[in-house]
This record gives structure tokens, C-alpha cells and sequence, in this order.
């Protein structure tokens, strides 16, 4: 597994639970900002994207 793996993994995890928190908290940017973690982690190689590259 590649560092940029690891990252991605992070980051998708990390939006995910920014996605979670944003009906508790009704914070709209809450629901943005987990979206944008979790395409970003698309973009480093994560399970979701890795197979654009051959990961």
C-alpha cells in the first residue's frame, strides 16, 4: 500500500464523519466540507478511485 493509500483511506474517513455530524450539528458547511475530504480522499487512491490508475 501506497502513503497516498493511507491518506485517502483518512480522508474519506475523516468526511465521512463530517457527513455524520452534519444533521446533529445542522451545520450545512458540515455536509460541504465532508463531501470536499471525501473527493479529495477519491483523488489521492482510495478504494474508490484507486482503479483509475491501476492501484
Amino acid at each position: 500500500m501506497r502513503g497516498n493509500d493511507l491518506y485517502g483511506y483518512a480522508a474519506v474517513l475523516i468526511g465521512f464523519a463530517f457527513l455524520c455530524l452534519a444533521p446533529l450539528l445542522e451545520e450545512a458547511w458540515f455536509l460541504a466540507l465532508g463531501l470536499a475530504v471525501i473527493s479529495l480522499g477519491c483523488f489521492y487512491g482510495t478504494f474508490f478511485c484507486g482503479w483509475w490508475y491501476g492501484a
